[in-house]
């Protein structure tokens, strides 16, 4: 019941938020921008204004007023966006390049289950899970990838960028990796065949740009695409910025007979 409680505090939280920031949805471009920079002015007198000074210890004591405060950052941003040349080709490249992992991550998967199902389980196994990740790795310089309109909205997308990875490690630490930063998820029984492992019904060759509201005429939005903006609360403004990503792949051993005889 706590947990039940939990999501329906949560979820009025996230309403109430919305509801404030609405009316922004259709001002103009500067007035969206002066309530972004004023967001982003509350963010920084939290946590600093230095991303390689953010940390969880930093993050933790603010964690519900930066997560209500970076929503209100994600609508707005994705309100705010602008289709150009230059941001369009760079959706393709990020989209193309996400789909091409969310294959290979797939085929990984599939070879580790026929590997699995060729070998005895250990005594102590009842069952294995083979689980994949995939997600963003912002570690170094190259991590993000400046664009020319970013002058045009004044964030600090690093900064930004940072703090939501460190949100997600503070609030949902099962969407992360211990050795690189936030991801998504995906799980599949050691004996599924290949076929059924790596066709991905969810990509049909029918984009999911919709799910963010922008069209991106002529691309076939992947659903991993989507995901990082609706799933991992990436902006897409954020989103197109991101240039390093990672993926693992790896195996639950299961074991169920905890009982003690009597």
């Amino acid at each position: 019941m706590e947990n039940k409680n939990h999501i329906v505090d949560e979820l009025e939280e996230r309403n109430v938020c919305f509801e404030q920031i609405q009316p922004l949805a259709k001002q103009p471009f500067e007035r969206q921008r002066e309530a972004l920079l004023d967001i982003e002015g509350e963010v920084m007198s939290l946590v600093g204004d230095d991303p390689e000074l953010v940390s969880y210890h930093r993050i933790r004591p603010h964690s519900r007023e930066l997560r209500l405060l970076m929503l209100k950052r994600y609508w707005l941003l994705n309100w705010m966006f602008k289709e150009t040349p230059e941001t369009y080709e760079r959706m393709r490249k990020v989209n193309q390049h996400l789909y091409d992992m969310d294959r290979q991550l797939h085929e990984q998967m599939a070879d580790l289950c026929e590997k699995l199902v060729r070998e005895p389980k250990p005594f102590f196994v009842d069952d294995y899970e083979v689980r994949g990740m995939l997600g963003f790795e912002g570690d170094d310089k190259y991590s993000l990838m400046p664009l020319t309109i970013d002058k045009d909205f004044g964030s600090d997308y690093p900064l930004m960028i940072t703090i939501n990875e460190s949100l997600w490690g503070v609030e949902k630490p099962d969407k992360g990796s211990p050795y690189s930063g936030i991801g998504l998820e995906w799980s599949c029984r050691y004996d599924q065949t290949r076929e059924e492992i790596v066709k991905d019904i969810l990509d049909d060759g029918v984009s999911w740009a919709h799910e963010f509201h922008i069209p991106f005429e002529g691309l076939c939005i992947c659903h991993t695409t989507m995901a990082f903006v609706r799933d991992l609360y990436f902006p897409v403004f954020d989103l197109l910025h991101l240039n390093s990503f990672w993926s693992e792949v790896h195996v639950a051993y299961q074991h169920f007979s905890s009982r003690v005889e009597w």
